[in-house]
């Protein structure tokens, strides 16, 4: 992948003297949090900063018909080393219903009002609570919503647009699977078609004039497999052959399931001269099987989800609020109890405010887990004590407008809501499942407030 993009890269800087017009543009921002802690008896204060900036070269010849763009990222933290990246796509539009892309893709998201732009964009690296999702961790703020490649995915896209309204886009991911050498320089792992093609993500969208866009999507998982969980559960690539048991394995996070999603969401645009939006989302995962060695059948079916966002008012006032729900999540095995997870569900609301040059944001949110289940020795499903958890999170921050710069001022405090208790060996708090003398899990600890106050800085160009 790095040979495509270093020609991708050459291929642009050779067109860059016959493109009509070459964009230079970028941003520098750093951001800090003054000061941070928590409830949690003996936690130092802290603080942290971040630094970020990008430069990117974009162009077209003179047609508009070819064209590419370049960016360069850097970033340093107070805990990360200096980190830098390039991306670079190169793209073809030779009609309005067809159109070709190769590189770094970042398109094809239907996550209007609910996910990133959320908090204002830019935003949300400084000063929004960094649980930008509903709250805590349950789950992603684009929940119920196809995300489409999201950054940094390297691959092809291609757009067509058969007639006004419709729009087919098919992306193939180029870049998940890995070739492993030996100490000899000998391939002993290739790169494989499937790891490609297995991850296929498509959208079929249509918008009609006067009412909204209709959506259905297919995001791609993998070889559709049911897995034990070897390390990171999210790598494709890291994971055993091992068919996950119920009746052996402790708990849901265990399973890896490399499985393919379906989307289906409609954007309410009818009313957008009243300043009224609507975004609703669903999604379903299908199942996939596993048989053990006693001929056993495992199926698991993930969790459904289901999502909506509303936007109110114009870029100077309004609100925005976020609803999602994921349930009916589940694994099955033949002659034992179907092992559940948690119902979740979660609200997010976003006031906002302009006076003059200042621009006031008042981010909440909630979200409530239902209990765990564990399976015990005899087989019997069990709920996991003391893991219910309803999570919050306040978030006011303030914006100043200054030119081409904005300043940010804010303060966190919020709480995922789950129970934790203090590691003696890691004098730090852990969320880890105790037994008592019944054989009966529970989480010990209790839930913990994090609170912080963070600035931001950021000047674009």
């Amino acid at each position: 992948m790095k040979k495509v993009l270093t020609i991708l890269l050459l291929l642009l800087v050779v067109l860059i003297p016959v493109f009509a017009d070459i964009e230079v543009s970028g941003l520098a921002s750093g951001g800090a949090t003054l000061i941070k802690g928590s409830n949690l008896k003996g936690d130092d204060l802290q603080a942290s900063n971040m630094l970020s900036s990008y430069i990117e070269a974009s162009g077209a010849d003179d047609s508009g018909k070819i064209g590419g763009d370049v960016q360069i990222n850097a970033q340093a933290s107070a805990t990360d080393s200096n980190t830098w990246a390039w991306t670079a796509l190169a793209w073809w539009n030779p009609v309005v219903q067809f159109k070709l892309q190769i590189g770094t893709i970042d398109d094809f998201a239907l996550t209007d009002i609910v996910g990133w732009g959320y908090h204002a964009n830019d935003a949300e690296d400084f000063v929004a609570s960094p649980r930008i999702s509903y709250v805590g961790d349950y789950f992603s703020d684009t929940t119920g919503f196809f995300a489409g490649t999201g950054t940094g995915w390297n691959g092809v896209g291609i757009t067509i647009n058969p007639f006004y309204g419709l729009s087919l886009n098919v992306a193939l991911p180029f870049g998940i699977g890995t070739e492993q050498r030996d100490a000899d320089g000998i391939v002993i792992q290739k790169y494989k078609a499937t790891q490609v093609y297995d991850y296929t993500l498509a959208s079929l969208t249509y918008t009609l004039y006067g009412l909204g866009r209709f959506a259905v999507s297919f995001e791609g998982g993998g070889d559709g497999k049911l897995y034990l969980a070897n390390g990171n559960a999210d790598d494709p690539n890291n994971s055993s052959d091992i068919p996950y048991d119920p009746t052996t394995s402790f708990t849901l996070d265990q399973l890896n399931a490399n499985a393919s999603t379906l989307y289906a969401s409609f954007l309410l645009t009818a009313f957008e001269d009243k300043k009224f939006t609507m975004n609703i989302g669903f999604d379903y995962t299908l199942p996939v099987s596993a048989i053990d060695d006693l001929g056993h059948k495992l199926t698991y079916y993930s969790p459904m989800e289901a999502a909506l966002g509303i936007a109110v008012g114009s870029d100077r006032n309004g609100i925005k609020a976020r609803l999602a729900s994921t349930f009916m999540g589940r694994a099955e095995r033949t002659g034992s109890d179907a092992l559940h997870e948690p119902f979740m569900v979660g609200f997010g609301i976003l006031p906002y405010v302009t006076w003059g040059p200042f621009k006031f944001y008042l981010n909440m949110g909630i979200a409530y887990r239902l209990s765990e289940e564990y399976m015990d020795d005899s087989g019997v499903v069990k709920n996991v004590g003391n893991s219910t958890a309803l999570g919050w999170h306040v978030n006011p921050y303030l914006m100043l407008s200054i030119g081409t710069g904005r300043f940010f001022f804010g303060f966190q405090l919020e709480s995922d809501g789950l129970k934790y208790e203090l590691s003696p060996d890691l004098q730090q708090a852990q969320n880890v499942i105790s037994h008592d003398v019944d054989g009966n899990a529970y989480y010990a600890g209790k839930p913990i407030i994090n609170w912080g106050i963070p600035v931001g800085i950021m000047f674009d160009f």
